[in-house]
């Protein structure tokens, strides 16, 4: 039995005439670029939220990116980035010049809010991106440095569409919101997207000029801008795909919750993610954490030749990158480097039977088993 990391096929399965018949009209209408379905989506996106605006650009380090721009990030200009993350956060700092000030994670695998503050307290700040790792909203409650500063926040919300911080959704609590609707995600196109989300009308102002060449209007450029716009064929499949999200995530703390189950009663030598008293996980993954890096490699190729579809997320960390394998001066971030030896992403989406994630599990069992031996 092949078990996916993620099964987009069972999805598109389940929405294929949906799909089809919203590609279709806009096939029909020719309008491929910014077209209704693209001013629709935002609409559905923002009440869906809870917030003033969505802009919908082409993807999610776009999203990033212009949202820096918007809040005057530039060169010179220090932005805290979590060690333990995607490359695409550090690339949308690094890509306007500005410089990356690293930040450890903690056992969320979110950046750990004391080092935040810590380093707002030792040097000059100009924004801080928290990325709501896995799902799990960052805790704000915990940033005081930075709010005691009034230092901007844009909130990585790529793995956490419909992930709540208490009452707040994630993309609504900081200056701008950013998300990725690569296929993979919770809420995930059919290619590339992004969108900001935000309550700033400055901030909305600005994206909606920067991701169409600068333009207030056809052929007048007010700033230099870019093309980062949001196909219509990728709002009109995520406007199908959004009355579905609350469902889906709500059967992704299903899935999360019976592994937690099954996982407990084997009695196996991992330690099951943990979750933030107060906010509404998500699960766009479910990471486990084994004893060492020789122990995860071999049961993830052990869990791969047997045909389950684990990963990692991530297997290098942003300071070991080879795009920024640098020695920064905020120390080496320990805990996210430790992480990243002993992570391993099990297949979590929900079109998953209980009857593969058994599988899954006894798999599991059966590697250390093996190792016993």
């Amino acid at each position: 039995m092949s078990i996916p990391l993620v099964n987009l096929k069972r999805m598109h399965e389940n929405l294929k005439d949906d799909i089809t018949q919203a590609v279709s009209e806009v096939y029909d209408r020719g309008d491929f670029i910014l077209g209704k379905e693209v001013s629709e989506f935002e609409e559905k996106f923002a009440e869906y939220l809870g917030c003033k605006h969505v802009i919908g650009v082409s993807s999610g380090l776009d999203a990033l990116k212009i949202s820096l721009a918007a809040i005057g990030v530039g060169e010179k200009s220090n932005v805290i980035v979590p060690n333990n993350t995607f490359i695409a956060t550090a690339f949308a700092v690094s890509s306007l010049g500005a410089n990356i000030v690293l930040a450890d994670c903690d056992e969320t695998f979110n950046m750990n809010p004391s080092l935040a503050n810590k380093i707002c307290d030792e040097m000059p700040i100009d924004a801080i991106i928290p990325v709501h790792m896995t799902g799990q909203a960052f805790d704000y409650g915990r940033l005081s440095g930075a709010i005691r500063r009034n230092i901007s926040i844009i909130e990585d919300a790529c793995q956490a569409h419909g992930a709540k911080h208490g009452d707040s959704m994630c993309g609504t609590i900081g200056n701008a919101g950013c998300f990725s609707f690569y296929p993979g995600k919770n809420l995930g196109g059919i290619g590339d997207a992004g969108a900001i989300s935000t309550n700033r009308d400055d901030i909305a102002a600005f994206a909606r000029q920067y991701r169409h060449y600068g333009q207030d209007k056809k052929y007048s450029h007010c700033i230099k801008g870019g093309n980062c716009r949001m196909d219509t064929v990728q709002a009109a499949v995520l406007l199908q795909k959004l009355k579905h999200l609350d469902t889906w995530n709500k059967k992704r703390r299903s899935v999360a919750k019976l592994y937690d189950e099954m996982i407990g009663y084997a009695d196996l030598p991992v330690e099951l993610p943990e979750r933030i008293v107060g906010c509404e996980h998500v699960f766009h993954l479910y990471m486990l954490r084994v004893e060492d890096l020789e122990t995860r490699d071999a049961l993830l190729a052990y869990l791969n030749e047997n045909e389950v579809g684990a990963g990692i997320h991530y297997p290098i960390t942003v300071s070991d990158s080879l795009a920024y394998g640098v020695d920064y001066s905020n120390g080496d971030c320990p805990v996210s480097r430790d992480i990243a030896n002993r992570i391993i992403s099990l297949p979590c989406c929900p079109f998953i039977g209980e009857s593969e994630q058994l599988t899954v599990v006894e798999h599991i069992i059966d590697f250390y088993n093996r190792r016993e031996q």
